[in-house]
This record gives structure tokens, sequence and C-alpha cells, in this order.
């Protein structure tokens, strides 16, 4: 998530250039590591999804990561 932070940072110091105004851009990231448990790639995917949510839902342009337990695969 350090990765994460600094590329959130970077787009957060260029903001985008109109001709009426400067417009700042944010952005919110959801991150996940791959655990031994994780059945499939979707089992990570959803991981970072779940935890980009919470960090619209906190707030935005944050860094959210996901808890290091593997979700159940799905049936």
């Amino acid at each position: 998530s350090d990765l994460a932070g600094r590329i959130r940072k970077q787009v957060g110091a260029h903001p985008v250039h109109t001709p009426s105004a400067d417009v700042p851009v944010t952005v919110s990231l959801g991150v996940a590591e791959v655990l031994d448990d994780d059945a499939s790639a979707q089992s990570v995917v959803s991981r970072a999804d779940a935890a980009l949510y919470r960090a619209k839902a906190a707030g935005r342009n944050r860094v959210e990561a996901a808890p290091r337990v593997a979700l159940p695969q799905a049936v």
C-alpha cells in the first residue's frame, strides 16, 4: 500500500488544466496482497474491490488495504 499511497499523491499533484481553471484530481485505491490461501485471481480482485469501496466510503482520495484473509471461493 506504500506504492498505492505514492501513486495517489502523484495523481493529486497534477491538476487537469482547462481554459477556465485548474481542476484537482483525486484517486481512491483498494489494494490486496496475493495470499497462499487464494483459490483464484478473482479472490484477490474481490478483496481489492471491497477495499476500494471502503476507501470511497471513508471520504475518497485515500488508500485502503484489504485484510490478509482469503475470501471463501464462490460455488
